[in-house]
């Protein structure tokens, strides 16, 4: 249980004026995104001519424009953050495909089942409580042969070693095993893990000291092996759904 309630963890993305301004000049964070959208495009595929996507806990959008240019017809973000919501909204405003709205994920989700091709989230299920109920949920939108794109937070890897009190108090650290035990429950299939802050210590070291491009080819080399992917500061799980709920 989280020593935040979702007031308080709202209220902290809602005072992130830098929120997107940092990740942008961050030689750190744009190892961490180029890994996620590599994510994305080697396992995004549509299994209706709906191409439908819900791109659960959105931020600022940051993964919106990819998945339009591989193809899909409608985008359906949600977050819990007016502001961060807001700066999406900036942005795609004028895109029909786009929606995008605010809502708290640990309600029932408000689509029928099997709603969606794809289901992604990123950098959100480590901040939620009842991670079961959710995973339930997605499974219920998602489409039959449908893929879902999740990230998780490992308890073994430095981003939680280092990580402040404020932050440990509405963070949940799920170790791969762990996530299998969900995935099984829910009687999904997962098919790759890529694993990302797996070697890098801090963003200084990584900013510095000439050290970018030896980081980013060590995330990028390792970042589908088993034995690493345990220690990764994140971890995205790509999963298949492969029979009907």
């Amino acid at each position: 249980m989280f020593k935040k309630t979702v007031e308080e963890i709202r209220q902290s993305y809602n005072i992130q004026d830098h929120y997107d301004s940092w990740r942008n000049k961050s030689k750190y964070y744009n190892i961490i995104t180029e890994i996620t959208q590599r994510a994305i495009k080697e396992n995004n595929y549509f299994i209706s001519n709906e191409r439908r996507v819900l791109d659960a806990g959105c931020g600022t959008g940051r993964n919106i424009q990819i998945l339009l240019d591989l193809g899909a017809k409608k985008i359906v973000g949600m977050d819990i953050s007016e502001k961060l919501l807001n700066m999406a909204k900036r942005k795609y405003n004028q895109n029909k495909k786009v929606q995008l709205f605010l809502y708290n994920l640990e309600r029932k989700l408000p689509f029928k089942n099997q709603s969606f091709d794809v289901i992604i989230s990123t950098k959100t299920l480590p901040h939620v409580n009842n991670i079961k109920q959710i995973l339930n949920e997605f499974n219920r939108i998602l489409k039959n042969k449908g893929v879902m794109m999740l990230d998780f937070y490992s308890p073994y890897s430095f981003r939680r070693l280092f990580a402040n009190q404020d932050y440990r108090k509405y963070t949940r650290w799920d170790s791969i095993s762990k996530v299998k035990k969900y995935m099984k429950d829910e009687n999904l299939n997962i098919i790759k893990i890529y694993g990302e802050r797996t070697f890098m210590v801090t963003e200084f070291l990584v900013n510095n000291f000439g050290l970018y491009s030896l980081f980013k080819r060590l995330e990028n080399k390792f970042t589908n092996t088993n034995f690493f992917n345990r220690f990764s500061g994140i971890y995205t799980v790509i999963i298949k759904k492969s029979n009907p709920t």
